[in-house]
């Protein structure tokens, strides 16, 4: 299972709004991209053809993601993100 600590840079959330899971705008700022589009990878999107691409508990209006969840997705973007850049 991977860890916050196994990360390289370390995360940047030091303390969770909810213990146990990450909000959608925490994952937005650990990945420095906008909330939309976070959410567009939880939820999925049928008129762009973009399926849910992370397991997240709807809440009243707001998605929570779980740690173990959150950290992989995390660790997808991030791969993506460097992909790109090269």
């Amino acid at each position: 299972m991977i860890k916050p600590e196994d990360f390289e840079p370390q995360l940047k959330r030091e303390k969770p709004l909810v213990p146990g899971y990450w909000t959608v705008g925490e994952l937005a700022e650990e990945l420095g991209t906008s909330i939309r589009k976070v959410q567009v990878d939880i939820t999925g999107d049928a008129k762009l053809r973009v399926k849910a691409k992370v397991n997240a508990i709807k809440v009243g209006s707001v998605y929570l993601v779980p740690d173990s969840d959150a950290i992989k997705y995390i660790q997808v973007q991030q791969k993506r993100i460097k992909k790109n850049i090269k």
